[in-house]
């Protein structure tokens, strides 16, 4: 009825193929067999399907659909703690229409997930309307991309608007986020004897490490530390310790984010990095000793009296505690104070830096962004990640070699 078509021999294949060209139907209709006639008869088949049935996967449900994509995503390089949660989100919203055709999915469907999830966050601008819109999208789009449609229906509906509370806060208050950042950093680098941990976190923060990173944060990552070359000391940060979604035990993994690198290599600069050595000392002479714990160079940075890293709630604690220390001689601003995370001396790292002269581009491998788009939140505080760049830091924090009078007044008492 419509012709013999092509019929050919794959070597790479092994068989035979019967195949009606593009030109005909609009797309390539074949079939295979061990014989031309197999070949052909398969490919009749195919075409009698598409006949019935042009949009030809369309007969797959959400379901279905949903299966073939985090099978997907388990290929990739996604954190595992990601992938739990954005299967539990699509899972979530998606399951009223589980057993809709994935053709069917229209834009009247996904404004329906859209009031859900508007109904279940913090008011009309929360985290998760926005973060279920991105998550649906980046489905949608595994679908238009194999074929199973059309077009994205997403793309009939407006994005939903999302601005943390935090990030809020940072560019209204940046000012006094960096006064405070600057502050905190002096005053627990005065207070060693008792602080030593928590000077430890905040010096690691003001090399725009993120929290997780700061409680993964082993001596080992320190390249050339304990060869007390401070001049050439790096930093290389790959891991976080953090609680597995579906497990909910806590153990050290790779830093793995979509806007994210792997892993980057920071230039910590030279009077922190002596900074870092003599924290190392004290520690294991002052600290850790009184607990008989194993702790060496390639331990965890900063690790509670029974030898385990911090959790986040621990590492939250030693923050408050640091933070209320301020807030008693800053009463004024004690409510902008009080909602200041340890994450945010990211913000206050990168917006120093920016606002004496850094450039998106230089910042942005020190935060770790692959996206230039994330770090460009920065820009409207501006008037390779170089060394120079990162050695700016202990005189724009107004705090150097703050330890070594500090030990050497120390072991001198001893």
């Amino acid at each position: 009825m419509y012709g013999d078509g092509t019929i050919f021999y794959s070597d790479t294949r092994h068989t035979y193929i019967a195949r009606y060209p593009a030109g005909r139907f609009g797309r390539i209709i074949e079939g295979q067999g061990l014989t031309e006639d197999k070949a052909k008869r398969n490919r009749d088949k195919a075409l009698k399907r598409y006949l019935e049935n042009p949009e030809g996967k369309s007969h797959n449900t959400v379901k279905t659909m949903l299966g073939k994509y985090y099978e997907w995503l388990e290929g990739g390089d996604r954190r595992q703690n990601t992938l739990t949660r954005k299967k539990d989100r699509l899972n979530r919203y998606l399951e009223p229409y589980m057993t809709t055709r994935i053709s069917e999915l229209d834009a009247t469907a996904c404004e329906a997930i859209k009031r859900a999830t508007r109904k279940a966050s913090k008011g009309d601008h929360g985290r998760l309307p926005n973060q279920v819109y991105s998550e649906l999208h980046q489905f949608l789009d595994f679908c238009l991309k194999k074929r199973y449609i059309k077009y994205n229906p997403l793309d009939m509906v407006e994005k939903p608007k999302y601005i943390s509370k935090a990030r809020d806060a940072n560019e209204q208050h940046i000012t006094k986020r960096i006064a405070m950042g600057i502050w905190l950093l002096d005053y627990a680098g005065k207070h060693i004897s008792t602080l030593s941990t928590e000077y430890g976190m905040v010096l690691a923060a003001s090399l725009g490490l993120r929290a997780g990173e700061i409680r993964g944060l082993e001596w080992k990552a320190f390249e050339h530390l304990l060869d007390r070359d401070f001049e050439n000391t790096t930093l290389t940060v790959s891991k976080m310790y953090d609680r597995d979604a579906a497990t909910g035990k806590w153990h050290l993994v790779e830093w793995t984010k979509s806007n994210s690198k792997r892993w980057r290599e920071i230039s910590v600069p030279a009077e922190w990095a002596e900074n870092f050595f003599n924290l190392y000392i004290w520690q294991q002479d002052h600290v850790f000793n009184r607990f008989h714990l194993p702790y060496d160079y390639d331990g965890i940075c900063f690790m509670t009296d029974h030898g385990t890293p911090f959790r986040e709630q621990t590492q939250l604690e030693r923050w408050k505690t640091l933070k209320t220390k301020y807030s008693k001689t800053h009463e004024k601003t004690a409510t902008i104070d009080s909602g200041m995370r340890l994450h945010d001396m990211r913000h206050v790292v990168a917006s120093l830096l920016v606002m004496n002269g850094a450039t998106i581009e230089e910042i942005r491998p020190i935060l770790g962004h692959t996206d230039a788009r994330t770090t460009e939140y920065y820009a409207h505080l501006a008037s390779g990640f170089e060394k120079k760049t990162m050695a700016k830091l202990p005189a724009l924090f107004e705090h150097g070699e703050n330890m070594k009078g500090f030990l050497n007044a120390e072991w001198e008492k001893e």
